[in-house]
């Protein structure tokens, strides 16, 4: 029988799911065996999700020691210990293909390592193009290696490039190839039956502004210039504006966010769920909220909040630059700054002029052409 390894050392945030959309087509192709190693953590989170049992599925788990070796700091180690990990699994389940959720983790080592005859696929989301001035003539070179290597490796079956078919034209004119595959970043399917206003749960009053960061909350998603930009809102300007900040709070800013707050309470009305909120509660929030920040300074890779404010019908208020930026003007999802920093940010919350978001983007970005197009 023909036997898919999917391979996923991280459960969290839309790695769960990702891992549930390839489920869901897993079921679908019954004369296939679908075999998921994962993260012990996933018994933890799995309960969000419906997994019903099924014949050609199987899920198997990382020991504790292998889970360490996937998260060394240092990236060549942790991709040649993930290589190792993976080489394990093939010969021990007798793999034929390979599903990567994170592609460019295990480059080069896993090309080197795999059985001769195991296909892999795998998805590209950070694209080194947006940013290559930022990067040093080694990094650049490195990159541009990765990317020949897996080109020319005739283990490698299709790249897919999350939500950026620039990139996809490009690389395949580039490398005069047609690996690079387009694949949309999905909106979850959400039952509209069950999401509702939560305004009254959370003493937000019919006239107030709602101003939604959610997600895993860090440096780089621009949280602590958010925290910035309501600092410099004079009393005036932060009536009848609410800030909902809804995420796990990353290690490295916990101080500084919190300290901010506590600053910050005393004239403004913020609300923070510092924890890995269930998706039921983020569909409310969306729901709920005028607007959605997402200042992040990581813009060569797109998000999936944009695919919830697009769902929605909300106004994102992000940056201008790279492809992040790219779509939410491509779509028309909102407003852009010049440079997702405090300033703009406050500037662009006082403003009267914020367009509205609109949901056109849904409807090329489905569950199902994402599983269609990876399976």
């Amino acid at each position: 029988m023909n036997k898919t390894l999917i391979f996923d050392p991280d459960v969290f945030g839309h790695h769960l799911e990702y891992i549930h959309h390839l489920y869901t087509g897993a079921l679908e192709q019954k004369d296939k065996e679908f075999i998921f190693l994962l993260s012990q953590d996933f018994n933890t989170v799995k309960n969000k999700f419906d997994w019903s049992s099924n014949q050609n599925i199987k899920f198997i788990f990382l020991s504790k020691k292998e889970e360490q070796k996937c998260k060394n700091n240092n990236l060549l180690i942790s991709a040649w210990n993930k290589s190792v990990i993976i080489r394990k699994y093939i010969k021990k389940e007798r793999i034929n293909h390979i599903i990567l959720i994170m592609l460019m983790t295990q480059i080069p080592f896993l090309l080197l390592l795999i059985p001769q005859g195991v296909k892999v696929k795998g998805i590209i989301y950070r694209i080194f193009i947006y940013h290559k001035k930022e990067l040093s003539k080694i990094r650049l070179l490195l990159e541009k290696t990765r990317y020949f290597i897996m080109v020319k490796s005739k283990s490698i079956e299709k790249i897919f490039i999350l939500n950026d078919k620039h990139s996809v034209q490009f690389f395949n004119r580039l490398y005069h190839t047609n690996k690079f595959i387009y694949l949309p970043d999905p909106i979850p399917d959400i039952d509209d039956r069950k999401v509702k206003d939560i305004r009254e749960d959370l003493n937000i009053l019919p006239n107030q502004t709602i101003y939604l960061h959610f997600g895993g909350l860090d440096k780089r998603k621009g949280t602590i210039e958010i925290l910035k930009a309501i600092e410099m809102l004079s009393h005036q300007e932060s009536r009848n504006k609410v800030f909902v900040f809804a995420g796990k709070v990353s290690d490295m800013i916990r101080d500084e966010f919190y300290k901010r707050v506590y600053l910050l309470k005393e004239k403004n009305q913020i609300l923070i769920f510092d924890t890995f909120c269930s998706y039921d509660f983020i569909y409310n929030l969306c729901y709920s909220a005028n607007y959605i920040l997402i200042p992040y300074t990581n813009t060569n890779q797109s998000s999936g909040v944009i695919g919830y404010a697009s769902y929605f019908n909300k106004t994102v208020i992000g940056p201008k630059e790279g492809l992040l930026g790219q779509i939410i003007q491509s779509y028309n999802l909102g407003l852009t700054l010049s440079k997702p920093d405090a300033i703009n940010i406050k500037n662009n919350i006082i403003s009267s002029v914020i367009p509205k978001g609109n949901n056109n983007y849904k409807q090329t970005h489905t569950v199902n052409e994402f599983i269609k197009t990876i399976m």
